[in-house]
């Protein structure tokens, strides 16, 4: 699945203006659109959600880089909750002889829409803390690929070919919701 041309055009648009704020608050707002995957799984884990704020708080100038580098580094390493339920799942599998194929399977149904969406939020944090423009661009592109499938992979299931009927018309849906998004920094 590929990033609509719109939606390129859009954060190229911002690109070209040099307006790292816009893109990071871009990213804040698309990243929040998904965090609630995640935070369904794992409730009491507040990290990603404050990687956002602290993403927007450094480019309106509330907080300093150490305070964003802490927030980013607590929210990638909120990575030990999905680790344990690929763990869990690797240890099911040695236990019932599972193929890869199912192993691929399982994790795609119980994590990996946890794992994007969790990305999403940590790479809003890393947007705003690159210190070079060209890094920041990259991690908005990140980020929408990151929402799109974490909503795809709630809904859906992952095919040979990109998703069933459900996880597409979910991709498509958060397409459509990003493009809107963007439309308010253009």
């Amino acid at each position: 699945m590929v990033i609509s041309q719109k939606i390129k055009e859009a954060i190229q648009l911002l690109e070209s203006k040099k307006d790292k704020k816009s893109l990071v608050l871009l990213a804040a707002d698309i990243a929040d659109t998904v965090i609630y995957i995640y935070e369904e799984k794992f409730p009491e884990d507040n990290a990603p959600k404050e990687a956002i704020k602290a993403a927007r708080d450094y480019v309106n100038n509330k907080i300093d880089r150490n305070t964003l580098v802490e927030k980013s580094e607590a929210a990638w390493s909120s990575r030990i909750n999905y680790y344990r339920i690929e763990e869990e799942i690797e240890q099911e599998a040695l236990q019932n002889n599972y193929d890869k194929y199912l192993i691929h399977r399982l994790k795609s149904e119980k994590v990996y829409h946890l794992t994007h969406s969790l990305y999403a939020a940590a790479r809003t944090s890393t947007a705003a803390k690159t210190s070079n423009f060209p890094g920041t661009v990259n991690q908005a592109f990140d980020i929408v690929r990151e929402a799109t499938w974490a909503e795809a992979l709630r809904a859906g299931k992952r095919t040979r070919t990109g998703f069933d009927e459900e996880g597409l018309k979910a991709y498509n849906k958060k397409m459509s919701e990003i493009g809107e998004i963007i439309l308010k920094y253009i």
